[in-house]
């Protein structure tokens, strides 16, 4: 008895709170994208992201980050959830020159870094005030970087 008991008072709260709720309050909606929205990130980053979605890639922004070898943080991109990029926006061409000439021919040094273990194959990529690294072997990423910016100028392969 106990438990018909139990289960008419769970049927009857719920029945009492579905009714009670105003379709304002239960429905979900999507957040529609604003301006601002779409300003949050740089023109580099913006067109970076058309780009690989225009070959059919997941993309995914994440967080900026601090890498050792670099003095402005690198905005790390995902594409299809596994291949990791970052993109350093330099103040200008002539500071992203003079960090392009701190790493060597196959990446193997960055400045006073030391010798750097990567977990894959090191590829940087270099436009304007921006420097692309990208640590892996895809060959679709690998062309599309070569098709935004151009060949690498560090890193094997």
């Amino acid at each position: 008895m106990s438990i018909v008991f139990l289960r008419t008072v769970f049927v009857s709260a719920f029945m009492l709170l579905s009714g009670c709720q105003s379709p304002e309050v239960t429905k979900v909606t999507k957040p529609t994208p604003s301006a601002s929205a779409a300003n949050q990130y740089s023109q580099e980053i913006n067109s970076f992201v058309e780009y690989f979605k225009k070959k059919r890639f997941g993309v995914e922004i994440s967080n900026k980050e601090k890498l050792y070898y670099f003095p402005v943080l690198g905005q790390a991109i995902y594409l299809n959830s596994l291949e990791k990029i970052y993109i350093f926006e330099f103040k200008d061409l002539a500071q992203a020159e003079q960090e392009a000439r701190k790493v060597d021919s196959q990446a193997k040094y960055i400045g006073d870094s030391g010798s750097i273990g990567w977990i894959s194959t090191p590829h940087f990529y270099k436009k304007g005030n921006i420097i692309v690294e990208y640590v892996g072997t895809e060959k679709a990423v690998i062309t599309g970087l070569q098709e935004l910016y151009g060949p690498q100028f560090a890193g094997a392969g």
